[in-house]
């Protein structure tokens, strides 16, 4: 058993809000990105998942790949109604899913599925990770 002092916990409590109100931020006062933006800012970039081991790799073909911790799959991107698409060949059980793209702070946007949930990713030039 660890015994932690009530300032510990306090401290703990404080960091963790610390890193959630960007995000909250972020939510609040984000654009929602065009299809037209979306390719402008995805084709040809990987993103990374903020707080994960996600990534994906946008091709300007429509391809996708896609990397989480050591488990690779392949798949699809486009558009529906301003909202980004991934279909994964074997991920979701190949369902299609779309997010809505928020123009963040500091280079971050948030893939938010319409209904309060979404992750937060970054852009990196290229396909660093080898995805396709």
């Amino acid at each position: 058993m660890v015994i932690v002092s009530r300032k510990c916990v306090q401290v703990l409590i404080g960091a963790l809000i610390g890193l959630c109100l960007p995000l909250v931020a972020m939510a609040q006062t984000a654009t929602v990105l065009t299809s037209a933006q979306i390719v402008e800012i995805f084709a040809g970039k990987t993103i990374k998942q903020v707080d994960d081991q996600y990534w994906a790799f946008f091709e300007p073909t429509g391809r996708l790949g896609g990397l989480y911790v050591n488990d690779e799959d392949e798949g699809r991107w486009g558009f529906a109604e301003d909202q980004i698409c991934q279909q994964w060949s074997e991920w979701n059980a190949n369902k299609t899913l779309c997010f809505y793209v928020l123009e963040g702070i500091e280079g971050a946007y948030r893939f938010d599925n319409g209904e309060g949930s979404g992750f937060n990713v970054v852009v990196r030039d290229g396909n660093p990770m080898d995805l396709l």
